[in-house]
């Protein structure tokens, strides 16, 4: 983004040497107008999917996948189809339904000893070639992962890089994944125990990659 301008402003010095040294004071002078060139940021995000809690690991089937984890959610991709790359910026947000007793937090519900209703939900995201190159992480990093906690908004800023659309890693892959209490004192219930995540992603160019 830099670029164009310093250009401008090496041209303008080179211009005012080639004048002779009276030029300036005959009133002669070369105005040079520095402009800005920005690159289309165009990016495809999807715009919803549906997540499942599944705390008592029956198997199940979504989208022609069997999966008996405690999270079920089927990964979903965005694509860069700028000319530059792109840092990408991650922010989420849930809503339990307020019939509801379950409680959102921000470490696994293996790490406490309880009977109550809990829920450890996150959002993890990757750069790859193609939905199927990611390999996702073995646990729940809070530097690069966001929890998704109730009405209150977590952010994890440059999470990752996408390539431009002309080279790999262009694809930004991500899922929503974690644990839950299976067995609380008040059953899980399919009409009230739901949440409402919503994860909003922003966009900041980079200089373009070179082949």
């Amino acid at each position: 983004m830099k670029k164009p301008v310093l250009l401008s402003v090496v041209f303008a010095l080179l211009l005012s040497l080639a004048f002779p040294a009276h030029a300036v004071t005959q009133g002669s002078g070369t105005l040079i107008t520095a402009g800005c060139s920005l690159p289309e940021i165009l990016v495809t995000v999807p715009n919803s999917d549906q997540i499942f809690l599944n705390p008592y690991q029956i198997p199940i089937e979504i989208d022609g996948t069997m999966s008996s984890q405690q999270i079920v959610f089927t990964p979903v991709a965005m694509e860069n189809k700028s000319e530059v790359p792109l840092a990408v910026t991650m922010t989420v947000v849930g809503n339990v339904n307020p019939e509801s007793t379950l409680r959102l937090l921000s470490y696994s519900t293996r790490e406490v000893d309880t009977n109550r209703k809990y829920v450890f939900l996150y959002c993890e995201l990757h750069a790859a070639s193609s939905m199927d190159a990611v390999v996702w992480d073995s646990k729940y990093n809070e530097d690069i992962h966001a929890p998704v906690l109730d009405g209150r908004e977590v952010t994890r800023r440059n999470v990752i890089t996408l390539s431009q659309a002309d080279q790999q890693n262009h694809f930004g892959v991500f899922r929503l994944t974690g644990d839950c209490t299976p067995n609380p004192t008040d059953p899980w219930s399919e009409d009230t125990d739901t949440i409402d995540v919503k994860i909003a992603f922003s966009f900041k160019p980079l200089e373009r990659e070179i082949s």
